[in-house]
């Protein structure tokens, strides 16, 4: 995750020095990839993140003068957690519906940010067994079948928009239960990149 973040301060730092352009929000469709790093919160099992990958769709529409707009994404989105050694992966379907605030910048970079909700739609799960021991306490995942179908939560973000290319960070925050049983709750920090059309 530390080389991660180093590459996109770097990406960052150097569009900020060079992009001498002016660069403008566009409506319309792009295309979003980028790389997750999810847990579980909201529970006392000791697991660790776990990195799985997002692609997808987007499509932004100016409410208010490219100040304020709506954005709707469908995105294929690895989410899940690892816990003594094993990764637990969890793939959705997701759709957010993201309102986004852009700011006025003179050096052609324009930060952006935003929020809004989400919902994920379980497609495929891949667990390495029926269930985990941690902190000494066994818990049940029976492969995967005891995950929910829907996955209900608040995502937040920023970044910046180079014109057609945008770079970013986002923290989707789950609102739901991931297992029938327990409290767990997806929690997963992102950095995306994308191209408009």
């Amino acid at each position: 995750m530390k080389k991660s973040l180093f590459i996109f301060s770097m990406i960052l730092a150097f569009g900020i020095f060079t992009n001498k352009a002016t660069a403008q929000s566009h409506g319309g469709f792009g295309i979003r990839g980028g790389v997750n790093f999810s847990q579980l919160n909201n529970t006392n099992a000791n697991d660790n993140s776990r990195t799985g990958l997002l692609l997808g769709l987007y499509f932004d529409e100016s409410i208010v003068d490219n100040l304020l707009m709506v954005q709707p994404e469908v995105l294929y989105t690895q989410k899940g957690f690892k816990s003594g050694g094993y990764n637990y992966r969890i793939d959705y379907i997701e759709v957010p519906i993201d309102f986004r605030v852009n700011f006025v910048n003179p050096s052609g970079v324009l930060p952006f940010v935003y929020a809004g909700p989400y919902v994920g739609f379980k497609v495929n799960t891949k667990f390495p067994g029926s269930s985990a021991t941690v902190n000494g306490t066994t818990i049940s995942y029976n492969n995967g079948n005891n995950v929910k179908g829907t996955d209900f939560g608040i995502g937040v973000g920023g970044g910046l928009d180079f014109g057609r290319v945008n770079i970013g960070v986002r923290y989707d925050a789950g609102l739901t239960h991931v297992f029938n049983n327990g409290s767990a709750k997806n929690g997963v920090f992102s950095i995306v990149a994308g191209i408009g059309y």
